[in-house]
């Protein structure tokens, strides 16, 4: 949530290396950044975060750094998709090897990119098809944007929409987070597993679908005691995939 630009001695890096040998280890990149933003200078700092970003975790051991493609407030829809796109050709122009970039499907914020699968896609095509870049999906934001994943039925619309609209293949992983607000409201509002409005019945069939089978799946919830992601909260996600605890 900071411009901060990370420092780190090598001997820390190396240890942490080391110690997550045999795991994955995700960046999320920071809010600030914005790259369907029309502000020239909002745009720079956002290419030169993301670079600093990608060599961290590159430092780290990564694999893949998670954006969220920003907002172009007061601008046209497909402009912000284009900005986004000429956005990120700047900076995988210098990209390390190793780390994917996974854009991450939003709620559908006022001017956000990437409530609409198809915003997604149109970034991928416009790049290319790099495979370097990927999607991120989001419960809480695709229930926000109008996804109905409280039943199986929902689940298996969401799946397919998913297919048609960007293949799984190039799906990254998915941050698991209930929602706060009702369906289609188009807020990104984050609740512990099962305590909000997609409830226990649409993470047990999404985490049994076979399209998510071979994905990360990462936390977001604001935790039980209020501390964030927390314990509990995964007990439940595997409690609901059917996992013996």
């Amino acid at each position: 949530r900071a411009w901060t630009h990370q420092s780190h001695r090598e001997a820390d890096l190396a240890a942490f290396r080391q110690g997550m040998v045999g795991r994955r280890v995700f960046v999320h990149g920071s809010y600030l950044m914005n790259f369907a933003t029309t502000d020239p200078a909002l745009m720079a700092k956002s290419s030169t975060m993301l670079a600093d970003t990608a060599r961290w975790t590159a430092a780290l051991g990564g694999s893949t750094v998670i954006l969220h493609p920003g907002q172009a407030v007061g601008a046209d829809g497909s402009d912000g998709v284009s900005r986004v796109t000429e956005g990120l050709r700047a900076v995988l122009q210098d990209w390390p090897a190793g780390v994917t970039l996974a854009l991450e499907q939003s709620a559908g914020q006022r001017g956000s990119v990437g409530a609409q699968l198809t915003d997604l896609r149109a970034v991928l095509d416009a790049l290319g098809g790099d495979r370097r870049v990927a999607v991120w999906l989001d419960t809480a934001h695709a229930f926000g944007a109008g996804w109905d994943l409280r039943t199986a039925a929902g689940v298996d619309q969401f799946a397919a929409d998913v297919s048609s609209a960007i293949g799984w293949d190039r799906i990254a992983g998915i941050h698991a987070n209930d929602s706060k607000v009702e369906l289609g409201s188009h807020k990104d509002r984050h609740e512990n597993i099962g305590e909000g409005t997609i409830g226990e019945a649409g993470f047990r069939a999404l985490l049994v679908h076979s399209a998510v089978a071979h994905l990360p799946f990462i936390l977001e919830t604001p935790g039980f005691d209020g501390k964030g992601p927390d314990l509990p909260n995964m007990q439940r996600l595997k409690r609901l995939r059917g996992d013996r605890l």
